[in-house]
């Protein structure tokens, strides 16, 4: 968190403005950046339980994966504070990553089930 403050306090120099933190605006950056972060890393797992739960299937989130991506860079646009596509990427890719890991997990899970059932 140190290294966002400073790069955030490095970018306000550099385009002019003036850098007022408030122990509650630093508190507030601080929990949503905690959550933010926690909840893209449990992102893997809710697809996962939705696969399980036989919402989804593994064949749907490789049909729509180029869906997928589009509404990951969506999700890294509007989360990150700058318009730069790098920073951005940067955001998105450990997100796709993640999606990845998940449809691998999923099809894991399929696998059990339908030895389950056929066992």
């Amino acid at each position: 968190m140190p290294s966002t403050i400073r790069v955030s306090i490095e970018l306000n120099t550099f385009f002019g403005y003036a850098t007022r933190w408030t122990p509650g605006s630093y508190y507030s950056l601080l929990t949503w950046f905690v959550l933010g972060v926690g909840a893209s890393f449990e992102f893997p797992l809710v697809i996962v339980l939705l696969v399980w739960l036989g919402f989804m299937t593994t064949a749907f989130l490789k049909k729509y994966r180029r869906h997928a991506i589009v509404v990951i860079f969506i999700i890294a646009a509007i989360v990150t504070p700058t318009p730069d596509p790098f920073v951005q990427t940067m955001f998105a890719a450990p997100l796709y990553l993640l999606y990845e890991v998940a449809i691998i997990a999923s099809s894991r899970v399929e696998k059990r089930k339908a030895a389950f059932r056929i066992g």
